[in-house]
């Protein structure tokens, strides 16, 4: 209590009143280069190990911090967070923050941006002034972050030997006798501690309170819905996934991420609001990816034929055998709506990108090539949007890797995917592809390819009219009609007809295996012929 005398009258104030009016701050935090640490190596132990540690850091540590200081948590999840937090604990906060995550990752960080809230504030008043404020300090404080440098090199000094960045600083007793860093180490560490947490959700024994961890908590959901998993196991490389796939040694690789979601943020009046879409968004991925896992992913005789690498937030990037990828990818893209649309009355998306490869592609590389695919498919959703398309699911771009014109899915499309004949007057396009696709269109593409191998029809025939599509205008509809004009028996010539019919409906079948739009010739044909052998003739469907 204090006491102020003013015009000779006398003001007796309560400290405990006058306690709720002390202003507060608003922080947001943001983890550094998450793929850069993620995926430092290629090695899987790696990868799901550094995956875990930050997404414990973020769920669970960087809550329990907000508890010590005072904090309220807005969210914590995707490797970021928003908490408002009393102004005189706020730098103690952030530094505690950065310095967990400097000693639990080594070579990771954190990058917080504050704004300050007036005295009174509450999460009902309009956040929107000082959310703009927050995003943008933020954003100006990570471009400001000093590169990545690479370490100086001496006779005397070894680097690591498996992410070839750090100094190695210890000698691990394991089979290969590896010299590592103290950040892969830590890793390797984690992947342990996940490897018994999975042996204690299989055999029964886990733990209730530690659902923080993703897979005790997938588990242990998966095994309440009756998922069998007695005597199994996550893989212990991408060769057990290969030999899991349909064909053998292939996997496929799944990016996705929310559409718009920054746009999303900017039209939330209030911090309820934002904790509320935070929630919601976090949770229907999850459950999206859970159920898509329950759905297509049965557990295999030993191991489990998927692993997750990084969920959270409105970003998956998950591994599983090549037979199930897309599938996979559309029934994540499918609930995800389902349930935005089920707890916010609107419907949101995800995009993805999904990449097919053999196992010793290089992972980097593999993971790369999804993302572009990803990026692609957001490009041309604004683009169709820009058009007057109507677009209200999530779009799916896939690449098949089967060549080295596939290394960046940007020059593959230019250079591959569509071309420019010059000749023609006037100059026209040929586009062997129409990725990315709706839902709806590459459901309809894998109905076509299961139903032709249900039919068996030669799969040999099919890469004739891939020769085709690969020639010059003239000679790609001779050789494509030629191609329709053999194949006798009536059924398969309804399957091809029916197929072209169901993207454009005023082609006449003389342009085979094109249609036309404008001056431009559109193909499906090719998108059919990559997927033919990484979908299955009857899908296990539970």
């Amino acid at each position: 209590m204090w006491v102020k005398q003013f015009n000779n009258i006398t003001f007796v104030v309560s400290c405990k009143k006058y306690k709720f009016m002390e202003k507060k701050l608003l922080i947001s935090f943001d983890t550094d280069r998450i793929k850069e640490y993620v995926f430092a190596t290629g090695r899987l132990k790696e990868i799901r190990g550094a995956s875990a540690i930050l997404d414990e850091l973020n769920r669970k540590d960087m809550i329990d911090k907000s508890h010590q200081f005072g904090a309220e948590t807005i969210f914590a999840n995707g490797g970021s967070g928003i908490f408002t937090v009393p102004e005189t604990s706020a730098e103690a906060f952030i530094q505690a923050v950065e310095k967990e995550y400097r000693l639990q990752t080594r070579t990771g960080s954190i990058t917080s941006a504050v704004a300050q809230l007036p005295a009174g504030f509450t999460n009902q008043n309009d956040i929107q002034p000082y959310l703009q404020t927050l995003m943008y300090r933020l954003r100006v404080k990570k471009d400001e972050n000093a590169a990545h440098q690479n370490l100086l090199t001496h006779p005397f000094l070894r680097t690591c030997d498996s992410c070839g960045d750090a100094y190695a600083s210890q000698n691990v007793r394991d089979p290969e006798s590896e010299l590592i860093c103290v950040s892969c180490e830590n890793k390797r560490k984690k992947n342990r501690e996940i490897q018994a947490d999975i042996e204690a959700v299989v055999s029964g024994e886990a733990e209730e309170d530690l659902d923080y961890k993703l897979w005790y908590r997938l588990l242990g959901d998966l095994a309440r819905e009756g998922y069998s998993m007695t005597g199994k196991d996550r893989p212990q490389d991408f060769n057990d996934l290969g030999e899991m796939s349909e064909p053998a040694n292939y996997m496929g690789l799944i990016y996705a991420d929310g559409d718009s979601m920054g746009k999303v943020l900017e039209t939330l009046q209030n911090l309820d609001e934002v904790k509320k879409f935070s929630k919601v968004v976090d949770h229907a991925i999850y459950q999206s990816v859970k159920e898509a896992i329950f759905t297509y992913l049965p557990p295999c005789e030993k191991y489990f034929p998927f692993d997750i690498l990084m969920l959270g937030g409105d970003d998956l990037v998950m591994v599983t055998t090549a037979d199930k990828a897309v599938e996979v990818s559309i029934k994540i893209t499918e609930t995800f709506s389902e349930l935005t649309q089920k707890s916010l009355g609107e419907r949101f998306t995800l995009s993805a990108g999904v990449a097919i490869a053999h196992v010793s592609f290089p992972f980097s590389s593999l993971l790369n090539l999804a993302e572009q695919a990803l990026k692609f498919s957001k490009k041309q959703a604004v683009k169709r949007r820009r058009r007057g398309q109507k677009i209200n699911e999530g779009l799916i771009n896939f690449i098949v890797v089967n060549n080295a014109n596939s290394l960046d899915f940007d020059n593959y499309y230019e250079q591959v995917l569509s071309v420019k004949e010059e000749m023609s007057s006037p100059p026209i396009y040929l586009y062997r592809t129409l990725r990315p696709y709706t839902l709806t269109d590459l459901r309809y593409i894998i109905d076509t390819i299961q139903f032709l191998k249900k039919e068996r029809f030669p799969r040999g025939k099919l890469k004739g009219l891939r020769d085709a599509i690969f020639q010059r205008r003239n000679q790609s509809i001779l050789e494509g009609l030629m191609f329709f004009s053999r194949t006798k028996d009536k059924k398969h010539k309804w399957i091809f007809k029916d197929f072209l019919g169901h993207f454009s409906t005023d082609t006449p079948l003389s342009c085979f295996p094109w249609f036309r739009e404008g001056e431009d010739y559109y193909s499906p044909f090719l998108d059919l012929i990559d997927l033919y052998d990484f979908i299955e003739m009857d899908s296990e469907v539970r």
